[in-house]
């Protein structure tokens, strides 16, 4: 079984580059492992445009901004997800979303409001105007 990870401690299904993917298979002299693997050209920072789901965003957060947002919304990890689908899936609920709300404050609550009834995109004027 793969050590647990530092997002996801008891699903420990991530693939870190300090470690092989395939534990007792050999790594080529003189690379590091994954060092010939490239990114596959589908990620939205790639494509240039905006990721399409929640779950696609998290992909492409590293560790410490996962642990970042596990810090500030600890009741996404119970029960702790087995990956970041179910992270996605999990803080897009209606009830995650609502715990989320409770927690800001008036300008930042109001501010959310008006981003979410402004059009995409919202320049800084239309949102003054709400």
């Amino acid at each position: 079984m793969c050590p647990a990870s530092p997002v996801f401690p008891r699903a420990g299904r991530r693939t870190h580059k300090s470690r092989p993917a395939f534990p007792g298979r050999p790594v080529p002299d003189g690379s590091a492992p994954g060092a010939n693997v490239g990114r596959m050209g589908t990620m939205p920072e790639e494509r240039g445009g905006s990721p399409r789901t929640l779950a696609e965003a998290l992909r492409a957060r590293d560790d410490e901004e996962l642990a970042a947002l596990l810090r500030a919304r600890p009741d996404l990890l119970s029960p702790v997800p087995n990956d970041v689908t179910q992270l996605a899936t999990r803080a897009g609920t209606r009830a995650s979303v609502v715990r989320a709300l409770e927690r800001l404050d008036r300008f930042t609550l109001q501010t959310a409001e008006a981003l979410a009834v402004a059009p995409d995109p919202a320049p800084y004027g239309t949102l003054l105007a709400l």
